[in-house]
């Protein structure tokens, strides 16, 4: 959902075509949320989101709810600036 969100926010508008047409966007904004990168490569990866929810007393398998999740993203974005113009 935060690629989705992403992509939405730097393509504007968000299709098949426009991702196509905008390839180092898509796979940048890919790259923020891949899996198998660590640190600021992936800056929103599971990973980092689960190291960084342990600030907020939320463990790895545990439910966020919008407020937890925001703050999560905010801290990462802050922490790694991932330079996509948020």
């Amino acid at each position: 959902m935060l690629a989705h969100t992403l992509l939405r926010h730097q393509l504007h508008n968000y299709d098949l075509r426009t991702c196509l047409q905008n390839m180092s966007t898509y796979t940048r904004v890919l790259t923020l949320v891949n899996d198998n990168a660590d640190g600021a490569q992936g800056a929103f990866s599971i990973q980092n989101i689960a190291r960084m929810s342990l600030i907020y007393d939320k463990f790895p398998g545990e439910w966020h709810g919008p407020g937890s999740i925001s703050h999560v993203v905010k801290d990462l974005n802050k922490l790694y600036s991932p330079k996509m113009d948020f």
